[in-house]
C-alpha cells in the first residue's frame, strides 16, 4: 500500500498539472465538448492535465479540497471516462474556490499568545494551553481553549489543537465573507462529483461535490459554516 501523500506533496502535484493544462489551452476544449459543460466552469474547479500516470495512462485531473479550500487529493478521468485517485492522495470536496479569499489569514495563521497565570483563558481559566489574539487579552474577538469543547464554533485544525470559540462575530476576520466558496445569492448544491460541480457553476449556482461515505458529512457542514 502506497503512503499517504503529505497535503504539500498533494498541492505541489496539483500545480504541475494545471499548469500543464496552461501550456496547451486547446485542452480545456476538449474536455469541455466531453463532459458538456463550459471552458469557464473547468478554469473554476482548476483542471489539470496528468500527461502519463503510474500506469501509462493520459488523464484529467480534479483538485479534491479540505473545508478551508486545501488541495489533499486529487481525482483522475481517463481519456474513455474511467476515474481514480492519484495514489496517495485522500478523498475530500470538490468545489470552485474563491481564490480572493484564500488569500485571507484564516484563525490558524493568526499570530496568537499563551495564556499565563495573569492571564488565564476566558473560557476555562486555566492557565496552560489556551491561546488568545496577541495583543487582544482585553477584549479579544476569538480564543483557542484546549480543554472546553462546548460552545465552541469548531476545531481549529489537525496541526493546531483546541476548540476555536468566536466571541465577537463583527471583529471575525473568517466570518461568510471569506468562505471557501464562491459567493451566491443562492443556495449552495450538494452534488456527486466534479462534472456537477461545473454544471451547476453554468447555471449559476454554486455547488460542491462529496465523496462517498459518512466522514465527509462534517467537512461538508464546516465548508458551508462559512458560505
Amino acid at each position: 500500500m502506497m503512503a499517504k501523500m503529505s497535503k504539500k506533496d498533494v498541492s505541489e502535484l496539483h500545480e504541475v498539472f494545471t499548469h500543464n493544462m496552461t501550456m496547451f489551452p486547446a485542452l480545456f476544449g476538449k474536455l469541455a465538448d466531453q463532459l458538456g459543460v463550459s471552458v469557464a466552469s473547468l478554469h473554476a474547479v482548476d483542471v489539470g492535465i496528468y500527461p502519463v500516470d503510474e500506469l501509462g495512462n493520459c488523464a484529467w485531473t480534479f483538485p479534491e479540497r479540505d473545508d478551508e479550500g486545501n488541495v489533499i487529493g486529487l481525482s483522475k478521468r481517463l481519456m474513455d471516462g474511467a476515474k481514480y485517485m492519484v495514489k496517495g492522495s485522500e478523498r475530500g470536496l470538490t468545489y470552485a474556490v474563491n481564490h480572493e479569499q484564500q488569500q485571507s489569514a484564516p484563525y490558524e495563521k493568526r499570530e496568537w499568545a499563551r495564556v499565563s497565570v495573569d492571564k488565564p483563558c476566558r473560557i476555562c481559566s486555566k492557565s496552560d494551553g489556551c491561546m488568545y489574539p496577541e495583543g487582544e487579552y482585553d477584549n479579544p474577538n476569538a480564543v483557542v481553549c484546549v480543554h472546553v469543547s462546548e460552545g465552541s464554533d469548531r476545531p481549529l485544525s489537525d496541526n493546531a489543537p483546541g476548540y476555536l470559540h468566536i466571541i465577537d462575530k463583527q471583529r471575525a476576520p473568517r466570518t461568510g465573507t471569506n468562505s471557501p466558496l464562491l459567493p451566491s445569492p443562492h443556495p449552495v448544491l450538494i452534488v456527486e462529483g466534479a462534472s456537477d460541480v461545473c454544471t451547476a457553476f453554468d447555471l449559476g449556482f454554486v455547488a460542491v461535490g462529496q465523496a462517498y461515505g459518512p466522514r465527509w458529512r462534517y467537512s461538508v457542514d464546516r465548508a458551508l459554516w462559512w458560505a
